[in-house]
């Protein structure tokens, strides 16, 4: 279900791909019976260009009666990540739905005037995340990569 390199666009290459384990994991996630998951990144790689950007892929696979607490949970958390660090600005942003429930954010930090955004969503048994930041982000590229991603859950 992972993203490949051909679903990105031009010039983008794999840094890293892994299995995630139970000792990376909340003990909430645990506790809503957080089965297994995998991790991507994906760096733009064009020396030509001026600014720098990467894409990340995280898949959690939970019971399906689990499922739908977790993109209200994802939404909790970036929330409160505002309340608790004072650089950073969180803004929800409107997303067609993807999958059976999704949440969307741009994330500011005022410290280096990075900004990144997230797209979460869940169907079936799966739970994904995309991020992108660096230098440069496109959360267009970034909304079509989670219709690219919802697609692969059978």
């Amino acid at each position: 279900m992972l993203l490949q390199v051909s679903d990105l666009p031009a010039n983008f290459t794999l840094v890293e791909k892994t299995e995630r384990n139970a000792s990376e994991m909340r003990n909430w996630s645990l506790g809503q019976g957080w089965k297994k998951g995998y991790y991507a990144v994906y760096q733009l790689n064009d020396k030509s260009a001026r600014s720098g950007m990467v894409f990340e892929h995280v898949i959690s696979v939970y019971p399906a009666e689990n499922i739908s607490l977790i993109v209200p949970d994802t939404r909790g958390l970036m929330h409160n990540w505002s309340a608790e660090d004072k650089n950073m600005t969180v803004e929800e942003l409107s997303l067609p739905t993807i999958g059976d429930s999704s949440c969307s954010f741009r994330v500011a930090d005022s410290s280096d005037n990075t900004q990144w955004y997230q797209i979460a969503f869940a169907k079936n048994d799966v739970y994904m995340e995309l991020w992108t930041n660096g230098t440069a982000t496109d959360y267009e590229t970034l909304k079509h990569l989670a219709d690219t991603a919802v697609a692969k859950i059978r």
